[in-house]
């Protein structure tokens, strides 16, 4: 059991509240009871004149909504970082107060100068993440009295297969988040992955990529960090909705479900298969509005055959290839009922499988004409 205590909170000389090395280093470390009753006490400090005031406990648990246990962790995480020194007095009056001192966090370069504190913010952020902050933090360049005349890419690689390339700013998306939050937003290379991807292929806007990230925030690791699942997830929403745009197209090659294609063609596939709902990616390759019986087909393949938008997107692809570009019911639904009979959850496991199944109908039709011209006359 816990108890609750009373203190006096003092700082030490030249203190100094460092918001963006709090967030940026300690936060992801010691998370946010311990960052949100480190700022409670650095107000206090700053705004109580008289350094003798006794405080609770318990009114700080209330405010932050956490029990007095929960309390003491952050504040040993607090002590651990460096962040808080903790005294008793030895004055027999007063046994039960402590005294808080507050320290100032230290600078990134200091920060990420101690081995044990680095480690400790690369295994919550991740090395990437750690560079960027020191890239942020690096110290200007001193170069008044000069002029850049650097090249640009665009100037000295202007080939026409690049003019369809898009690579986005990562570092102008970092420079829009701070402007729109203080709290770190930790994105892993995976999360960056699949933003690049989106971006190279529908041109979204960094404000919507912006809104993207702030719904895919998964919380429950005590700091901003964005779910690759709920990024995905909420890039299909957002693509879908703009089934208008002129721009848009599908990346289609039947060669996916017979020979086989490089890792670049097959990943722009499998995109347009996760990002896009059947009726958006219909719609998109028939370059018109789809039909009530289109749409049916559709609902049936979802509630009826339970398959996944990815999963359905992949069918349509195959069977349009296969029935000269004509949505054959028949066909269609015949191949999500084996679908559903081999437990095939996956786009890429459905594609496996049809490429097999093309292997073993050509190998039928070989057997066979072998059979007609060997059998003698």
């Amino acid at each position: 059991m816990f108890n609750s205590f009373f203190f006096t909170v003092k700082k030490v000389n030249e203190f100094k509240l460092n918001i963006n090395a709090l967030y940026d280093l300690y936060l992801p470390v010691v998370g946010k009871t311990a960052t949100s009753f480190y700022m409670i006490l650095s107000n206090m400090v700053e705004n109580n004149k008289d350094h003798n005031l006794t405080f609770n406990s318990d009114n700080i648990c209330k405010q932050l909504n956490v029990s007095n246990e929960q309390l003491s962790v952050a504040k040993d995480k607090l002590e651990a970082i460096g962040l808080l020194s903790t005294f008793i007095s030895t004055n027999n009056r007063k046994d039960n107060i402590l005294i808080l001192m507050v320290k100032s966090a230290l600078a990134y370069q200091d920060f990420i100068a101690n081995p044990k504190l680095k480690t400790l913010l690369i295994n919550q952020i991740g090395q990437t993440n750690v560079e960027y902050l020191e890239y942020k933090n690096a110290p200007e360049s001193q170069l008044q009295d000069a002029i850049e005349i650097t090249r640009s890419f665009e100037q000295v690689f202007n080939g026409a297969e690049l003019k369809n390339v898009h690579i986005l700013d990562f570092e102008k998306l970092y420079q829009n988040i701070q402007k729109t939050t203080s709290l770190p937003l930790v994105i892993d290379e995976n999360c960056k992955n699949i933003i690049q991807d989106v971006y190279g292929k529908y041109r979204i806007s960094l404000k919507d990529i912006e809104f993207v990230l702030y719904d895919s925030i998964n919380d429950m690791d005590g700091f901003n960090k964005v779910n690759p699942n709920l990024l995905i997830q909420n890039f299909n929403r957002l693509v879908n909705k703009q089934v208008a745009a002129p721009l848009q197209t599908v990346t289609r090659d039947f060669r996916l479900f017979t020979t086989g294609l490089d890792q670049e063609m097959e990943d722009k596939i499998y995109l347009d298969y996760k990002m896009c709902n059947p009726e958006l990616y219909l719609s998109i390759i028939f370059k018109k509005a789809l039909s009530s019986e289109e749409k049916q087909l559709i609902h049936i393949l979802r509630t009826k055959f339970h398959l996944n938008d990815e999963i359905i997107n992949v069918l349509v692809d195959f069977s349009l290839n296969k029935t000269n570009g004509k949505l054959n019911k028949k066909y269609i639904t015949k191949a999500a009922h084996t679908v559903n009979g081999l437990g095939l959850t996956d786009a890429k496991q459905v594609v496996a499988h049809l490429k097999n199944a093309n292997k073993e109908i050509k190998v039928s039709l070989e057997d066979k004409v072998d059979q007609y011209f060997n059998r003698g006359f």
